[in-house]
């Protein structure tokens, strides 16, 4: 490793890690060739089976969060790390059984068509356009994490590096669509896991066991209760559920190619998060113990592998980070594509074909790239900026997981519900009172959650429904 923190691979780990990047591009760019229309494209026709759907549901999450930001958060304070990684598996929990069954049955295109459906186009819109602010942590977040990857390992100016990142994830995902995103998925889970053994593996050899770091480091940085105690472990959780009504959530839900599957392909994501909850933060660990003075935690994982292993292996397991982390991105580049192709574009072209709106689709991709490398250059921080942008997320939830077990609720109360907490939510994120310091800014979210759930539940049984209003035959049928 240079001056710089920059680890030199030499010839035989770069060519790794541009060889396998290659063979994940030939697998999309082949199955690009099953993609006919729009709904090819973005939904894979509902065809996918349990392998496909578990894979692409748990490469959509093992990416620049799992690796990289957990560790990262492990890295300043083991359980800030362990609480994320358990915020994941109660939301997978909740996702599969609260939410899959109800959102297969019904198959809205996006999430939005829920909304219009249960309460009206009002709602439908709002929920649109706080899908595409919201968005934009997540996608920001892995053009970070390419960036600190290619940085450590390649050399590249961290700025440089995340702009040529973004372009890498966007070419792949207009030219492969969701198929290809599924397909290539699978490797890519079995690869970045077989790099987080070889890391355990090779930090144990170096370091000793896990229980023989804790002598090694403070008492205090395995206190469970800090630095913020079991509020960070609440905050943590919630902050995950508010990611639940994004699109790609609802997108894979309805690419499912039965109930069952979109059933169990969440279970299968939170069984793979309590592997998570020890491999990574355990490498953040070893991490602050090898290398107590990174400047940016962030690169805890990549600049753990380059202390580690060997040049070619060390490529090997920066190509599995940069794969899955390609898999998490161009999931949070189609989900915005379709909610503004189906609900703003076809809104004025309603006869258009669908190989039409498939084209438009790609350019909306594209568009939606921009926003996001904005985001990931003015944070260039991976966690933050995902928690940063989650809290208008946060302002959605009330009315989404009432919206499928509260039939008397108001489409009036579901608007100023979401628009009020999603407002008084951006508000504090931006200019957090007095009352936070000390506290990171996403804290504020609590507040704008509340008078959502007021605003909800008091303009419900204050302004109730008149009459029997008027829902689809399938949300009638809801359990």
């Amino acid at each position: 490793m240079n001056d710089n923190g920059v680890f030199e691979l030499g010839l035989a780990g770069e060519a790794i890690i541009f060889g396998y990047l290659a063979i994940i591009f030939a697998i999309g760019i082949f199955m690009a060739r099953y993609i006919k229309d729009f709904r090819d494209y973005l939904m894979g026709g509902g065809k996918l089976g349990i392998v496909l759907l578990a894979g692409t549901v748990l490469a959509t999450q093992w990416g620049g969060v799992t690796f990289l930001g957990i560790s990262g958060m492990a890295y300043g304070h083991l359980y800030e790390g362990v609480w994320y990684a358990w915020g994941a598996v109660t939301r997978f929990l909740v996702w599969a059984f609260l939410i899959a069954v109800v959102i297969r049955r019904v198959r809205p295109y996006t999430v939005s068509e829920w909304f219009a459906a249960r309460f009206d186009v009002k709602n439908g819109l709002l929920i649109s356009l706080m899908n595409l602010v919201v968005g934009l942590g997540l996608l920001g977040s892995q053009f970070v994490a390419i960036g600190t990857i290619a940085h450590t390992f390649l050399g590249w100016d961290l700025e440089t590096a995340i702009v040529l990142g973004a372009i890498l994830v966007t070419v792949y995902t207009v030219a492969s669509g969701i198929m290809g995103v599924a397909m290539t998925d699978i490797v890519q889970i079995v690869v970045s896991l077989a790099g987080a053994f070889i890391m355990i593996t090779a930090a144990n050899m170096e370091f000793g066991s896990f229980a023989e770091v804790r002598n090694q480091l403070p008492v205090e940085y395995f206190d469970h209760l800090n630095p913020l105690g079991l509020g960070f472990m609440l905050t943590i959780f919630f902050l995950w559920l508010a990611d639940l009504p994004l699109q790609y959530a609802n997108q894979r839900m309805i690419s499912a190619r039965t109930t069952k599957i979109a059933f169990y392909a969440p279970v299968f994501g939170a069984l793979s998060y309590l592997l998570v909850t020890y491999i990574t933060p355990a490498l953040g660990a070893y991490a602050r113990l090898a290398l107590p003075n990174l400047e940016v935690a962030d690169a805890a994982f990549p600049q753990l592998t380059a202390y580690l292993l060997p040049g070619p292996l060390a490529g090997l397991v920066a190509a599995a980070l940069l794969a899955v982390i390609m898999s998490s991105g161009d999931s949070y580049l189609l989900g915005p594509a379709t909610l503004v192709i189906n609900d703003f574009y076809r809104s004025f072209k309603p006869n258009a074909s669908w190989q039409q709106v498939l084209k438009y689709a790609r350019v909306a991709t594209v568009a939606y790239l921009l926003l996001g490398l904005w985001a990931a250059l003015a944070f260039q921080v991976i966690i933050g900026l995902i928690l940063t942008f989650l809290v208008f997320g946060w302002a959605i939830l009330p009315a989404y997981i009432g919206s499928m077990f509260w039939r008397k609720i108001t489409p009036s109360a579901s608007f100023y519900s979401i628009l009020a907490g999603g407002i008084i939510n951006g508000v504090l994120v931006t200019f957090p009172p007095a009352m936070f310091d000390g506290y990171p800014a996403y804290y504020t979210g609590w507040i704008g959650f509340a008078v959502a759930i007021i605003i909800l539940v008091g303009g419900t049984l204050l302004a109730p429904k008149k009459g029997d209003e008027l829902l689809s035959e399938a949300i009638r049928e809801m359990p």
